[in-house]
């Protein structure tokens, strides 16, 4: 398909209900045959639109936002491309917009803290973290996003792995350091973020993290967590946990970030497929 061909329907956004999610359904819905071929999924006919996409799993989709704001930069002015923005985070779950409140409140009064996102694949976890960096950087102010794979990094805007970003060595333990220096262009950064994202925690091990902390003090001349940074992990413990060759069960728990000293610091946000009830302070 060439790119004109793709543009081919006419624009909708959210804020025109229905319409948007006739085009989101005409868009990825292959060769219905009706109005009610298009309205049925399973064998079930829905009642609108956006019933028919959500039934079919389309408003979970991270790569739909992506779509309408891709579009929206091509044919839209500035103006038109921020209020859209705007018009996708009033879209958001309760479950989202309390977590992004609370972790904005806490970057604007300039105060510690430490979050875990807690959730399995297509909760939004990957909105919620767009959507901070968006609204950090919008201001004028900088953010980091990191994970552990390349390939989850590649999903996040400005995204790194955090072994790149932050130098960590590849065997760390309880008194390793990374290799930043405090002086470094990357140690320089480091004070200038007002929230650092850490997608995938449950893939590293407690070490990786604490000798993260560890480096964060020393940069800072603070002796609080992550030198009193705003730190988001996020992730789902059920969907993997660190990687220790050869070792028992009971080594690899003792690797995850539960057994970590950070731990009672960390509060805890879940969130869940369907609009679970949010945990403003429950640790892991």
């Amino acid at each position: 398909m060439t790119k004109s061909s793709h543009y081919s329907i006419t624009i909708a956004n959210p804020r025109e209900g229905e319409r948007y999610y006739e085009r989101l359904l005409l868009n990825h819905v292959r060769g219905p045959l009706s109005f009610n071929d298009l309205f049925t999924v399973n064998g079930r006919q829905c009642d609108t639109f956006k019933d028919t996409a959500k039934e079919r799993g389309l408003l979970e989709l991270y790569n739909s936002i992506l779509e309408c704001l891709g579009e929206t930069v091509i044919f839209k002015m500035q103006e038109a491309l921020r209020s859209l923005f705007a018009t996708i985070l009033a879209q958001s779950n309760p479950e989202q917009e309390q977590a992004f409140t609370k972790i904005v409140q806490t970057i604007d009064t300039g105060t510690t803290g430490i979050f875990f996102v807690d959730g399995p694949g297509g909760t939004g976890k990957i909105y919620l973290y767009c959507a901070l960096l968006a609204n950090v950087r919008s201001r004028g102010m900088t953010a980091l996003a990191t994970t552990i794979s390349g390939v989850a990094a590649s999903i996040l805007p400005g995204g790194r792995t955090a072994h790149s970003r932050f130098e960590i060595p590849l065997q760390t333990n309880e008194s390793t350091m990374t290799n930043m220096s405090k002086k470094n262009g990357a140690a320089k950064l480091i004070r200038k973020e007002k929230v650092i994202i850490w997608d995938e925690a449950p893939m590293a091990k407690r070490q990786t993290i604490e000798t993260v902390d560890r480096r964060f003090r020393d940069i800072m001349d603070i002796d609080k967590s992550f030198g009193g940074k705003v730190m988001v992990f996020g992730g789902y413990f059920h969907q993997m946990l660190p990687v220790v060759p050869k070792s028992t069960r009971a080594e690899i728990v003792n690797a995850s970030l539960v057994k970590s000293y950070l731990l009672p610091l960390i509060e805890k946000i879940q969130v869940t497929r369907n609009n679970g009830t949010y945990t403003k302070k429950h640790h892991l």
